[in-house]
């Protein structure tokens, strides 16, 4: 038998305690990225409901709306609203193709949460972009608590596409020891 002295079996106590820390902040660190990365991706979730709202109150000619939705979708919206007042003959076709496009607007909103929840980097970059250019619309009309709101958004955006960067640099773990650690705090 190989028996440790007592001075190794002390060291070997330390470093095991010392690995199990490091093990604990590691899976620590893993939990707080992917609490990041999620944060950011639901961001899109966020921005593609609060414009289905804002069109709804919109389009039922009501007095208010968020400044976090998307500007194409008001732009849509006024467009529609324009219409029906010049032709009212013409509400029906001017509501439902509103309806429509701001459908396909929320809807890809809502596909790059779901993509950027899924660690596709690219969902997050390409959603970025495009919220970045609806963002212009409100510089172009001189909206600047919708554009800053929009300025904020895209950060808090981009800290999750970080975390999955770093995320992806620590490597490959199995989500169930960072689910069990999570379980545990």
């Amino acid at each position: 038998m190989n028996e440790l002295s007592p001075d190794e079996g002390r060291r070997e106590g330390r470093s095991g305690r010392l690995a199990e820390k490091r093990r604990e902040a590691a899976l620590t660190k893993r939990i707080e990225l992917r609490n990041r990365l999620r944060s950011g991706a639901h961001w899109f979730y966020w921005i593609a409901a609060l414009s289905v709202v804002n069109s709804i109150v919109v389009l039922s000619h009501g007095e208010w709306s968020f400044f976090i939705g998307l500007g194409v979708t008001q732009v849509v919206d006024a467009i529609a609203l324009s219409i029906v007042e010049e032709a009212p003959d013409l509400k029906t076709i001017a509501t439902a193709s509103a309806i429509l496009i701001n459908l396909v607007a929320v809807t890809l909103c809502a596909v790059f949460g779901v993509l950027a929840s899924r660690r596709k980097a690219w969902a997050f970059w390409v959603g970025m972009v495009l919220y970045a250019l609806d963002g212009l619309l409100f510089l172009a009309v001189g909206d600047f608590l919708s554009l800053g709101f929009h300025v904020f958004a895209l950060i808090c955006i981009f800290n999750g596409v970080r975390a999955l960067g770093e995320l992806e640099r620590l490597g490959p773990i199995a989500d169930s020891e960072v689910e069990a650690e999570a379980g545990a705090s």
